[in-house]
């Protein structure tokens, strides 16, 4: 049987070049103060961004997107103004990892 062992919150976030933190589904829920299946209802309605995966079944989300989306939520953000907001924020994620691709000469 595997022992299950305790990270800490900064240990659940990965490091990608460019200092760009990602979160794990688990701590985005605790940090959203969503459990998953709310998480990924808001996703499906565009109230929240997709999530970055990484392999088949792993997903991440940005740090500065998750503290975003908390901002405009506590501000009392509309869905409209949310859901635009979620737009902006998955078109900046494109442009930022297209520039990554681009500067660390991956190809797609």
């Amino acid at each position: 049987m595997t022992e299950a062992i305790a990270i800490s919150q900064e240990e659940a976030i990965t490091k990608l070049p460019g200092t760009l933190e990602l979160v794990n589904r688990k701590n985005t829920c605790i940090m959203t103060q969503r459990p998953p299946t709310s998480l990924a209802r808001d996703v499906d309605n565009e109230e929240f961004p997709r999530a970055v995966k990484n392999g088949s079944k792993l997903n991440f989300w940005p740090l500065h997107e998750i503290e975003i989306m908390n901002a405009a939520k506590a501000a009392g953000k509309s869905r409209s103004e949310i859901r635009e907001l979620v737009k902006e924020l998955e078109a900046a994620r494109k442009r930022l990892f297209d520039s990554l691709m681009k500067k660390y000469k991956v190809v797609a």
